[in-house]
């Protein structure tokens, strides 16, 4: 299904204060937990689909042009593009075939709407903590991209429905909130060749729901891998270059249809 996306809405100072009070509640009830010790929730993507920490300041944003956007990735180690040969993540390659110079990837391996990582992370992400998406909403808006892309889910299986429905409401809402200029995309969960689990019906069931409510455009990817071991690499989890073109071409078509600028 593909949902609208959403135009911009008016923006203010008060709704970017009430973003940070909303993230910082939070942050302080528990629900969402920061380890302080950890480096910032940045990072820079690697071609190899690896990532390392960044400066805890973001470069400065590319000057707004509805034609050239900059766009920020949020997701896990598919959007990462673990697995992918240098610049053949699906990133990498939606931006160079709709001509985006100007765009960063805030995606971490083992992370979700709800789950984060913290034991072994350095060997998951390359950080002391791989922040779950609502972590890295801070250095998503400091970026000030045009547009957002949000691609996961399948690393949410532990969590209860509940959790990852406040995960995914949280960081939609926070986005529009924030970022009212700019257009958001929200893919389904993602499973390699393997049988889903059956909990994977119903994370990508609470995120449309969440995306529709935030009114931002939900695109149905459906389950692309789902009995084509030939795209998947050794591991059995991640795609190989195959794969993650194909990830890029499904989501290319997914942003003509919203309308969003690029080829």
């Amino acid at each position: 299904m593909h949902q609208k996306i959403r135009e911009p809405l008016g923006s203010g100072t008060t709704k970017i204060i009430g973003v940070i009070v909303l993230v910082l509640s939070l942050v302080l009830l528990g629900v969402f937990v920061i380890d302080s010790n950890s480096p910032g929730p940045t990072g820079i993507l690697h071609a190899d689909g690896s990532s390392s920490p960044g400066s805890t300041a973001a470069p400065p944003p590319a000057t707004k042009d509805s034609s050239t956007p900059t766009v920020a990735f949020i997701g896990d180690s598919y959007t990462a593009g673990a697995g992918a040969s240098p610049g053949h993540t699906w990133p990498e390659l939606l931006a160079l075939s709709r001509g985006w110079d100007s765009y960063r990837s805030f995606a971490h391996g083992g992370t979700g709407y709800a789950t984060s990582v913290r034991e072994n992370a350095t060997r998951v992400c390359g950080l002391d903590v791989c922040p779950s998406y609502v972590e890295v909403l801070p250095a998503v808006i400091e970026y000030a991209p045009t547009l957002v892309i949000v691609s996961g889910g399948r690393n949410d299986t532990g969590k209860t429905l509940d959790q990852v429905a406040l995960g995914a409401s949280t960081l939609f809402e926070s986005l529009v909130l924030a970022l009212p200029e700019s257009k958001i995309m929200v893919t389904s969960p993602i499973w390699d060749a393997r049988q889903p689990p059956a909990t994977l019906e119903g994370i990508s069931r609470v995120v449309r729901r969440a995306a529709e409510n935030s009114n931002v455009y939900y695109l149905d990817l459906d389950q692309p891998f789902a009995g084509r071991p030939e795209l998947i690499t050794g591991d059995l989890v991640h795609p190989n270059d195959q794969g993650y073109e194909l990830l890029s071409d499904a989501v290319s078509r997914g942003l003509s249809e919203a309308g969003s600028p690029g080829r």
